[in-house]
């Protein structure tokens, strides 16, 4: 049984914005627009992948290594015999040196026809030209909302003017007709009549200055910016030991 409403009043100011700067930060600010362009860093990326594949790969390497060779592993007891004597450890001839090689490693290789490289690279390119054009079309999408939220904005503001002109020449037809009312030149209607019409004028003033006020709202959601529009401001906090 009670009637809830805002502690706030209604503001009534006219609110007129800078088109171009809300609308760069509309662009800039949006969830969607900024993810998309994430993804559009990430085709660019995969597409130099793609390129990749195109050229010729040439692989060098060396490598150079002591052997050990023996009739066993190792041995408790050095016994000073070597390989290919009876008795002889790998551990030793490890030590000692005796058994070194060296190995050189050229790979050259290069794709014939590059069907597949090029079927890669064309694909990538196809879903960087996708992803930039949906990027496209959400901003023009991002700039036809924030267009209508602004008319709204501008036709809601002339709307109260435009009641609150009527609540106040409604107001002066009540007091002309219940001071003729008063004399006797006028009839208990009439007085009654002009209050009805003054009651009307203030319910549709504050209609439309409720719409107003949503529409600045609106406006505030559109361009990213109706956290800071209501004084709520996110901070990350320190993380958790695991967490870093």
């Amino acid at each position: 049984g009670r009637l809830i409403r805002p502690i706030d009043e209604p503001t009534a100011a006219h609110i007129n914005h800078d088109w171009r700067m809300i609308h760069t930060e509309a662009l800039l600010r949006s969830p969607e627009l900024r993810q998309q362009k994430w993804l559009i860093e990430r085709r660019e990326l995969e597409l130099v992948a793609a390129k990749n594949l195109l050229l010729p790969q040439f692989d060098l390497g060396a490598a150079y290594r002591w052997v050990g060779v023996g009739d066993d592993l190792i041995n408790a007891d050095r016994n000073g015999l070597n390989f290919p004597a009876d008795g002889s450890t790998a551990f030793d001839e490890l030590t000692e040196g005796n058994f070194q090689e060296a190995s050189f490693l050229f790979n050259f290789q290069m794709p014939v026809g590059y069907r597949r490289e090029l079927a890669g690279v064309r694909f990538a390119q196809l879903n960087l030209v996708r992803a930039k054009s949906q990027l496209e079309d959400m901003e023009l999408n991002t700039s036809h909302l924030l267009t209508t939220s602004v008319r709204n904005l501008d036709f809601n503001y002339q709307s109260a003017q435009t009641h609150f002109n009527r609540w106040k020449a409604s107001q002066a037809e009540v007091d002309s007709v219940r001071v003729l009312y008063e004399r006797g030149k006028s009839t208990l209607d009439l007085v009654l009549d002009a209050q009805r019409r003054r009651s009307q004028a203030q319910i549709d003033y504050y209609r439309a200055l409720s719409e107003y006020n949503k529409s600045i709202a609106e406006v505030q959601f559109r361009k990213g910016s109706l956290l800071e529009y209501n004084n709520i401001h996110l901070a990350e906090g320190p993380w958790a030991d695991k967490a870093y």
